[in-house]
């Protein structure tokens, strides 16, 4: 310090100075990590939300197939179990070869 200023000043040494580089350039690597690891969070947020949408969309997709698959087989069981009965009265001679074929025509 100089003798006479008494206005508050302070006078560092290049340890001090040095120091203070130091500190101040930690601290701005510091704000910087603190910035990649926010950016890296939201990204993490927003693929955890893309991917629940997918598996969300895939689900949806399951649901409407397998009701649709049920809605196939219905007709075709009903069918087969219509065939079986024209057969079976055919077979017993209570219905006719060609309203067999006939039947079958329409399956």
């Amino acid at each position: 310090m100089m003798q006479g200023a008494d206005d508050g000043a302070v006078m560092l040494g290049p340890r001090s100075l040095l120091l203070l580089g130091r500190t101040a350039r930690f601290l701005r690597e510091l704000n910087r990590t603190g910035a990649n690891i926010r950016m890296a969070q939201g990204e993490r947020e927003n693929m955890i939300n893309v991917i629940a949408s997918e598996v969300n969309d895939a689900l949806l997709k399951v649901e409407s197939a397998k009701e649709r698959l049920m809605l196939s087989v219905s007709p075709y069981s009903q069918a087969e179990q219509t065939l079986e009965s024209a057969l079976a009265a055919y077979r017993t001679g209570k219905q006719e070869f060609l309203m067999l074929i006939d039947i079958q025509g329409c399956l």
